[in-house]
Order: C-alpha cells, then sequence, then structure tokens
C-alpha cells in the first residue's frame, strides 16, 4: 500500500508544521499569551487567526465556497 501523499498535500503539511513550530509552540510557555483563567489571551488568538488566514493555512477541511478547499478527511489528518 502506498501511503505517499500528493506533492500539494506535503507541500501544506509542512508549511503547517513550519507555522506551528514558528508561531504556536513559543507561545504555550508564555505565561503572557494566557488570562487569569488559563485560556489564551483573545487579543492573541485574534491576532493568531489573522496570521494563519494569511498564510492560507486556515479551515482546510471547509468547503472553497467558504474559502477553503474541501479535502478528504484523510488528509486533513496528515496536517
Amino acid at each position: 500500500m502506498d501511503f505517499h501523499l500528493p506533492d500539494d498535500i506535503e507541500k501544506l503539511r509542512k508549511k503547517t508544521r513550519q507555522f506551528v513550530d514558528t508561531h504556536i509552540i513559543p507561545l504555550e510557555s508564555d505565561k503572557s499569551s494566557y488570562d487569569d483563567h488559563e485560556n489564551i489571551n483573545l487579543s492573541l488568538l485574534e491576532e493568531i487567526k489573522k496570521r494563519v488566514k494569511k498564510e492560507g493555512l486556515w479551515s482546510p477541511q471547509m468547503p472553497s465556497s467558504r474559502g477553503a478547499w474541501l479535502w478528504s478527511y484523510w488528509y486533513v489528518c496528515t496536517l
């Protein structure tokens, strides 16, 4: 059985991993990223959402009519 990902999916998988490593993981250890209830600060969340959308990584499971791609569930799981 061939488990090779199509090139476009592999490219997006790598882009997603790089984004998480660069922009998300560092926030987890920064106490200023959280409010008094240990939830992410809403202003920071909005900033991250904008950055994710700008990078084209927002909601890959959604249909293109809603601004995403509607890939099969299997492909989304690889991200």
